[in-house]
């Protein structure tokens, strides 16, 4: 038995997609294109619908280098960066280096992810402490 997927809703009448799922269909002979082919030839009238977590958080300029660069900012950074290498050595051994990384990131810095920008996070760092050095980072970097 093979998993499908593909969410048909016979209410509605619409077959439902993952985004990611949708992205890999749109490629021309993939096994992807060749299911939803399937589903729409046994359901012609179906309206195609994509869905998507809306409440996923995602960090897209969020890279390694800028992982160092934020610890580099904040107190104990030479301490937090020797950790931040050991996380990623072991999370390379697991074959999944950087949502382990980030997983671990995130944790180890929640600030980061309440911070709307670079610049509120800038503020927050900057905030009685004179010697907090402040990186504010390009988004074309």
């Amino acid at each position: 038995m093979t998993k499908s997927h593909i969410t048909i809703n016979f209410t509605d009448n619409t077959l439902s997609l993952t985004k990611s799922f949708y992205k890999k269909a749109c490629k021309v002979g993939s096994p992807e294109y060749k299911e939803l082919r399937a589903a729409m030839g046994e359901n012609p009238n179906y309206e195609i619908v994509v869905v998507g977590n809306a409440d996923k958080k995602t960090y897209g300029n969020l890279t390694i280098q800028r992982m160092r660069e934020y610890i580099a900012t904040q107190a104990n950074a030479e301490e937090n960066l020797r950790t931040l290498d050991r996380v990623i050595k072991i999370a390379k051994s697991k074959g999944a280096m950087y949502p382990l990384t980030k997983q671990w990131f995130l944790a180890t810095f929640p600030e980061y992810k309440e911070a709307v920008s670079a610049k509120e996070i800038a503020n927050k760092d900057a905030d009685g402490d004179k010697n907090t050095k402040i990186i504010l980072l390009d988004k074309a970097e």
